[in-house]
C-alpha cells in the first residue's frame, strides 16, 4: 500500500508451497511513475493526468504542503499497467489479444487494427498500442 513503510504478510504453512508456485513479483515501473515537475504543474494536474488523487501524490511523496518546486521529482503510484500513460500495454506471459482486450473495454478486431496485427500472434515484451 502506499502509505505503509512496511507491510508484514503472513501466509498460513500449508497454503506457502501454492504462494511460492504462484507468486509474480510486480514490475516497479507498471506500478511507480517517476513525474519531474514542470512550469504550470500542481498536483491537482497531476493527479487528473495519472488517474490518482492528488491527495495520495501528496501524501506518498511526504509534501508538508501543495507547493512544488520545478525540478521536483515526485513518484506516484499507478493502479493499470501501462507503458506511456494509458496508450501503451506492454504484453506479459499468459496475455492474449483477448485478455488484453477485455482488460481495457475495447474489441478484439479494434486492439487489431490499431496495431496493425494481421494475426492474433503477440510476444512477451512486445508493446501494444490500446488508444489510438
Amino acid at each position: 500500500p502506499p502509505y505503509a513503510k512496511q507491510d508484514d504478510v503472513y501466509i498460513p504453512f500449508i497454503k506457502l508451497a501454492e504462494f511460492k508456485r504462484n507468486y509474480k513479483p510486480a514490475n516497479l515501473q507498471q506500478i511507480y511513475v517517476v513525474h519531474t515537475v514542470k512550469s504550470g504543474d500542481n498536483l491537482s494536474k497531476l493527479g487528473k493526468k495519472y488517474h490518482v488523487s492528488y491527495v495520495v501524490i501528496k501524501d506518498f511523496n511526504n509534501l508538508s504542503s501543495s507547493m512544488l518546486k520545478l525540478k521536483q521529482k515526485l513518484i506516484i503510484p499507478i493502479d493499470k499497467p501501462s507503458a506511456n500513460s494509458n496508450k501503451d500495454y506492454i504484453v506479459k506471459r499468459g496475455d492474449t489479444l483477448s485478455s488484453i482486450a477485455n482488460q481495457f473495454h475495447i474489441k478484439v478486431a479494434r486492439l487489431k487494427k490499431i496495431n496493425q496485427l494481421k494475426t492474433s500472434k503477440i510476444r512477451i515484451g512486445e508493446a501494444l498500442t490500446i488508444y489510438d
